[in-house]
């Protein structure tokens, strides 16, 4: 028997150890919150492209939405779904496209454009600069398991589309060289960009880190208990994930 509770003891602890503590808060929520952090300082010290750029975001997070709710109504549960084991329900929290990636990529791809026209960067270094944070966020999402490659994917193709629409709706109202000119938004804009913005992806955070540690820690309890464990125990931990997403 003490041999036996040896080997669960040592069996909990590999379990633990396979499953790290960076992942309990998930790594796409940690990108997020720097992400907003730089945007709101951004908006501050380079008025000639976050304020605009942030207008974006928020619009871009609201096509995202409908065109999940779109594809949910329309198209198959294959392409929409999220993986089994996601935080969030996955039969009534449509994943295509990852919104995350999809936000992550606009800046990117917005930045690039802006650095382009503003320093003369060729066309290799604004792809390379807006497809390393995009591939990265999509990469922390599948690593989450909130998304599956192809919502991922998605959302990097849908996000570079609404970049360059969204660019091209900049220099049709404010001028052909709008992006060169680099002239800083009005703080009235600023203002409004903060008010609007910052409720929008600030509030909903704290959520989804929290749903995401109770996910997480209920994982690791379930690895943890091992065949040894306990059905009961293994069951309630493996079952914890889909409450969480149902609520």
């Amino acid at each position: 028997a003490a041999a036996s509770g040896a080997g669960q003891m040592r069996s909990g602890a590999s379990a633990r150890h396979n499953y790290p503590s960076w992942r309990l808060v998930g790594v796409s929520n940690a990108i997020t919150a720097v992400v907003i952090l730089c945007m709101s300082l951004l908006q501050v010290v380079r008025r000639d492209i976050a304020p605009l750029c942030t207008l974006g975001v928020i619009l871009v997070n609201i096509i995202t939405k409908a065109l999940k709710i779109a594809l949910w109504r329309l198209a198959p549960p294959a392409i929409w779904r999220r993986p089994a084991e996601s935080s969030r329900d996955v039969e009534r929290d449509p994943g295509f496209p990852s919104s995350h990636t999809t936000i992550m990529t606009f800046i990117a791809a917005y930045f690039a454009f802006y650095l382009r026209a503003m320093c003369g960067w060729s066309v290799v270094e604004a792809v390379l600069f807006a497809a390393v944070p995009s591939v990265g966020m999509a990469a922390a999402r599948i690593c989450d398991e909130d998304h599956t490659p192809a919502q991922t994917v998605g959302g990097v193709f849908v996000g570079a589309a609404l970049a360059k629409l969204w660019a091209l709706s900049v220099t049709a109202l404010l001028g052909a060289d709008a992006l060169a000119r680099g002239e800083p938004a009005p703080w009235a804009m600023v203002l409004v960009v903060f008010a609007v913005g910052l409720p929008m992806f600030v509030w909903p955070l704290p959520v989804k880190v929290a749903r995401h540690m109770q996910r997480s820690a209920a994982r690791r309890l379930h690895l943890a208990s091992g065949p040894g464990g306990g059905a009961g125990a293994g069951d309630e931990a493996a079952g914890a994930p889909a409450g969480v997403g149902a609520r």
